[in-house]
């Protein structure tokens, strides 16, 4: 398998430990992800867990509206835990 062709595809990840990937809240061993891109070290993956939090004044109006509200936050996740792409 080419990993290069995966780029920019929904695939499923199944990792062996997830234990450095907690931190940004993915704790399943088995998740689907957006790969956006790769390097001899491991692949970089949208995460799937990311939500924007908006910042709001106290009267609850919102101080900076994003142009894109859904937005993008990409994750490291090397070769070692991964089991299979």
């Amino acid at each position: 398998m080419d990993i290069d062709k995966v780029i920019n595809d929904r695939v499923m990840l199944i990792l062996r430990e997830v234990d450095g990937l907690r931190a940004a809240g993915l704790y399943e061993h088995n998740f689907y992800a957006k790969v956006v891109g790769r390097d001899h070290i491991g692949l970089w993956i949208e995460n799937p867990k990311f939500e924007i939090t908006r910042v709001r004044r106290e009267d609850g109006t919102i101080i900076r509206q994003h142009p894109d509200p859904l937005g993008q936050c990409a994750l490291y996740c090397p070769f070692s835990p991964a089991q299979w792409v």
